[in-house]
């Protein structure tokens, strides 16, 4: 029996696909791994993902990516590597 793999926290398909396991000590009866069905997701167009909620797949558009300022991701590199430096202070201090 194939399986279809879903996100543990927001449910979207993962695009992964398994075989369930037998069980061993029931005849006819398949493992489902957490965060897995066996209900085949629909078919999606451009732009759209598929989430698993309440035993059903349902199509939704794909949420825009969260709009995090420019200045907050660079403090996320990590100071090694750079002189000590995060590349925002590498640019902050190089500016033409």
């Amino acid at each position: 029996m194939r399986v279809y793999h879903f996100d543990a926290d927001t449910g979207v398909f993962t695009g992964h696909s398994s075989e369930a396991d037998a069980s061993p000590l029931e005849p006819g009866v398949f493992l489902i791994p957490a965060h897995a069905t066996d209900r085949v997701p629909p078919p999606l167009s451009m732009g759209e993902q598929a989430r698993f909620a309440d035993e059903n797949w349902l199509r939704e558009k794909i949420p825009p990516p969260p709009k995090t300022p420019l200045r907050e991701l660079l403090k996320a590199v990590p100071k090694h590597g750079f002189g000590g430096k995060t590349i925002y202070e590498i640019f902050r201090d190089n500016k033409p």
